[in-house]
């Protein structure tokens, strides 16, 4: 009963996961996700600011 309470305690995404190479992958593809907001984010500004000329 110990053990099985002590997996959940260390991160909320902990119980989800069968595996650690799950565990990788997740957070590989939600980094890439992250990246593509960001760089699209950046992609518009830069656009935006070329259509006005500034």
């Amino acid at each position: 009963m110990k053990n099985g309470n002590k997996d959940n305690e260390g991160s909320n995404n902990s119980g989800v996961f069968v595996n650690g190479q799950q565990r990788k992958f997740y957070l590989i593809g939600r980094s890439f996700k992250i990246g593509n907001i960001i760089g699209t984010v950046v992609l518009v500004l830069l656009i935006g600011k070329s259509l006005l000329g500034v």
